[in-house]
């Protein structure tokens, strides 16, 4: 997995340093958002994952997000979890068949969807726009 993280930050245009940096901690910023990957416990999976602000965690905005996931889950393939860092917009990436190119256009638009949520955190969440794989 390591050296497909390499590789995808050399395709999104990163130098080598910050790519081979993003490969060592799995931390990665691509259009302009933060993301987090790591390897399934079997490694058949890359997880991603997308902080999102800690404005979300108010119950209002945290109820919105839980009415979001439904249709974010269904028409995107992505969800909002609650985990120990706050919340994230996650999503898995099947790692066979090996789809370099594919999978950093895909990060470049799952990070698109998690700053246009973030955008959203004042108004309503729809509609949510979708991310193809």
């Amino acid at each position: 997995m390591l050296t497909l993280v390499a590789e995808i930050m050399l395709l999104l245009g990163a130098p080598y340093e910050v790519a081979r940096e993003a490969a060592r901690t799995g931390q990665l910023r691509v259009a302009g958002r933060q993301l987090v990957l790591t390897c399934s416990g079997d490694e058949t999976t890359l997880l991603i994952g997308a902080p999102l602000s800690r404005e979300w965690a108010t119950p209002a905005a945290r109820r919105a997000l839980l009415l979001a996931n439904a249709p974010l889950l269904l028409t995107a393939g992505v969800a909002v979890a609650a985990g120990h860092a706050g919340l994230q917009l996650i999503s898995r990436w099947p790692l066979a068949p090996r789809r370099p190119a594919a999978l950093a256009r895909w990060l470049r638009s799952f990070a698109s969807l998690a700053t246009d949520i973030e955008s959203k955190r004042h108004g309503a969440l729809s509609p949510i726009p979708t991310v193809a794989q």
